[in-house]
């Protein structure tokens, strides 16, 4: 995963759990990681997409995690 798409997803993660998922627009993640929203789509097909990414990142990182401790 390239570093601009780490910080895209990040800085997304950030603002859902700041503002929500509903009030988090496309621009704010864009101006967030310095880039036109429109250039995201780039990245992502939607804003959608960014969250399922999140979202599976997340249960990665805790299947990882369990697996450890297992």
């Amino acid at each position: 995963m390239s570093n601009r798409r780490d910080n895209i997803l990040q800085e997304a993660a950030r603002l859902f759990r700041t503002n929500g998922y509903a009030q988090t627009t496309v621009r704010e993640i864009a101006e967030a990681v310095d880039m036109q929203s429109g250039s995201l789509f780039y990245h992502f097909a939607s804003k959608e997409d960014i969250l399922v990414e999140i979202m599976g990142d997340g249960i990665n990182l805790l299947i990882s995690k369990l697996e450890e401790s297992l």
